[in-house]
Parts: structure tokens; C-alpha cells; sequence
């Protein structure tokens, strides 16, 4: 990950941390006045004299906390999450002319000024494995250099195919996709449910 989406993010989660706090004082702040509100009422008594002492004593510092909370909220009203590389694929299955299925894939990539998980010229390997109830197999295709348009909308595409693909389609239940770079990490993957592929 990069600087600058590495800065971003923890500024999001920041923000995200901070309104999961206010949305808990908020619930203990109606809490405690429905508790002032019940121990009000009926007799006074000396243990409720207490009690409402140490429930109003709660109250008041909830809402100095909420008080506090949304004063920081608002240096973070304008800190929304980046957006990320984007991975997405479509397959395709066609019947050869010897009647073997040959299944390609189409990958469009988006890829994010904020996000360095893929950067235009990368070479990554293409995994896909398919299973099934006591069965499963595995094949891999190696990519060449993916070239991505430069700038703020960055995209770019890859296809990939092969009958050993159409086998997987069609004769499996399920087909799972992993994009793996250089260093042998997976930075996407998808799955699909191939049961009903013809």
C-alpha cells in the first residue's frame, strides 16, 4: 500500500472509530435519561436519591464526551475512503468444433492512483482451480505485462482461455479465479458457482 493511501485510510478509520463512539454515547445518553426519568417518579426513597445522583453524574459526562467526539468529527467531515484497484471478470463458454467447451475470461482493471496492490506493466499469474464433491483440479496461465491507460481513471483489460477452462466450467461445480503477483501474494480473487454452465 501506498503513502498516500496508507494516510488516507487511517484517516477514514479514524473517522469511522469516531462515529461508532458517538453512536454509542448517543444510545447511553437515551439510556441514562429513560433511568432519570423512571427513578423520578414514585416515592423518594434514599437508595433512588443516590442512585439518580450517580445515573445524572453518568449522564452529564456522556454528554461532554459526545460533545468532544462531534468537535473532532468535524475535521473529518470531508475524509472519505479512496478507492482501490478493481478487479472484474467475465467468462465466456462456446462449444469448439470437436464439441470441447472453451471457456475465456475477460479482466478489466481499474487501477487506483490511491491503491499500489497493482500498478500499470505488472505481470501476474493467473491461478484458476475448479472442485467438486471428491474432485478438483487446477491449471495456471501466465500473463504478460499489463499496460493501463495513465491517469485519473486508469483501466485496462486481459483475456485468457483454454479448453482445460472449459472443463473446469462445465464439468465442476465450482470455478474459483486468483490473480498472484511477483511475490507470490493473492491480490484478487473470484468464485462463481458453475453448476448450471452448459
Amino acid at each position: 500500500m501506498n503513502d498516500t493511501l496508507n494516510s488516507f485510510s487511517y484517516e477514514f478509520k479514524d473517522k469511522v472509530e469516531l462515529e461508532r463512539r458517538a453512536d454509542n454515547l448517543e444510545s447511553s445518553i437515551e439510556f441514562f435519561e429513560k433511568r432519570i426519568e423512571r427513578l423520578s417518579t414514585g416515592v423518594v426513597r434514599t437508595w433512588k436519591t443516590k442512585r439518580l445522583a450517580s445515573v445524572t453524574e453518568r449522564l452529564v459526562a456522556a454528554q461532554e464526551e459526545l460533545n468532544f467526539v462531534n468537535d473532532e468529527l468535524t475535521f473529518y467531515q470531508n475524509v472519505v475512503e479512496r478507492p482501490r484497484d478493481d478487479f472484474d471478470i467475465a467468462l465466456s463458454t462456446s462449444t469448439l468444433n470437436n464439441d470441447r467447451a472453451f471457456t475465456s475470461a475477460t479482466v478489466s482493471i481499474n487501477d487506483s492512483l490511491f491503491d499500489d496492490t497493482f500498478e500499470s506493466g505488472d505481470q501476474l499469474s493467473v491461478v484458476a482451480s475448479a472442485s467438486k464433491r471428491r474432485r478438483g483440479r487446477t491449471t495456471r496461465f501466465k500473463t504478460f505485462p499489463i499496460d493501463i491507460n495513465e491517469g485519473a481513471g486508469g483501466e485496462g483489460s486481459y483475456t485468457f482461455g483454454s479448453t482445460v477452462l472449459g472443463s473446469m466450467v462445465t464439468k465442476y461445480d465450482n470455478l474459483t479465479i486468483e490473480f498472484v503477483n511477483s511475490d507470490g501474494d493473492t491480490i484478487y480473487s473470484q468464485e462463481w458457482d458453475v453448476t448450471n454452465t452448459v
